[in-house]
């Protein structure tokens, strides 16, 4: 876990510049099996405050105890410094 450092997001942009919301991260939870970039490569992150939702900001819908999809190929797209 990491905490107390100065971390931040940014929602609502898949831009390197001035657009989007940025928020301090209070806390991030990375993967116990992460190495390097190419395997477990994820982390999650608690903000402080909450999101604007908006057209390019929303919410995971996260799935139901009991599902079992395997298989599924799944995006996402990130940037950013390693720590």
């Amino acid at each position: 876990i990491l905490k107390g450092n100065d971390i931040w997001a940014v929602a609502g942009s898949n831009l390197l510049d001035e657009s989007g919301d940025s928020y301090k991260i209070d806390k991030a939870l990375i993967h116990e099996k992460y190495v390097d970039f190419k395997e477990y490569d994820i982390a999650l992150l608690r903000i402080e405050g909450t999101f604007r939702f908006n057209e390019f900001v929303w919410r995971v819908n996260l799935p139901k105890e009991n599902f079992k999809k395997y298989g599924l190929l799944v995006g996402f797209a990130g940037w950013g410094d390693v720590m």
